[in-house]
């Protein structure tokens, strides 16, 4: 596969933390990284940065292929569909939380949930996906597992296993964040080999 190829494969980095520059998006710079020695582009984007104005919920963008919303204005989250539907891959980066994701991440889900189309069609499916989760808690498998789920059920292709190694503190503290950057590092690669191998 030639160069060109190659670039025309984009992903998109999806950041629900609320804290900009923290250790998720630091995760995701590592991913980042390795998607373009790869060639393949990488669109960063932090939830917390796109608040909704609110979903109306009146259900039309179910019944069209359009991610447009019939009723102005134009929120975040509708941005966030429309490059995700027109991208090759996503990452979900998110702070392990009670419930399971960030509320920015959950908002995110929701709202491409509400999108599936009535008639059945599954517009993520087929897309390469996978999760980074800052694992500094004991929620964070559960985490892990809401999201990869989420991914299944739209029928995405989940690739690799992203947890960051735990932080222990002095020493150690340097180890795992080295862990963790290999783990990022693997993460892009694999990632970047699916899209290449789904390109055909």
């Amino acid at each position: 596969m030639g160069a060109q190829e190659a670039a025309r494969l984009r992903v998109l980095l999806f950041d629900g933390s609320a804290n900009p520059g923290g250790a998720i998006a630091e995760l995701l710079d590592h991913v980042r990284e390795t998607l373009a020695v790869a060639g393949v582009e990488a669109d960063y984007v932090r939830l917390e940065r796109n608040r909704s104005t609110g979903c109306f919920m009146c259900g039309e963008c179910a019944h069209k292929r359009d991610p447009r919303c019939a009723r102005p204005p134009e929120d975040g989250l509708r941005r966030c569909a429309r490059k995700l539907l027109a991208a090759d891959g996503v990452v979900i980066g998110s702070p392990a939380y009670g419930a399971g994701g960030s509320p920015a991440t959950q908002r995110l889900m929701a709202y491409l949930e509400r999108r599936r189309p009535a008639h059945g069609e599954q517009p993520l499916a087929c897309k390469a996906a996978a999760v980074v989760v800052d694992v500094r808690n004991q929620r964070a498998p559960h985490t892990f597992a809401a999201i990869t789920e989420w991914f299944r059920a739209n029928g995405m292709i989940v690739v690799g296993q992203a947890r960051a190694p735990r932080e222990t503190g002095g020493t150690g503290a340097m180890d795992a964040q080295g862990d963790a950057r290999a783990a990022m590092v693997r993460l892009g690669g694999d990632l970047a080999w699916t899209l290449k191998r789904l390109q055909g």
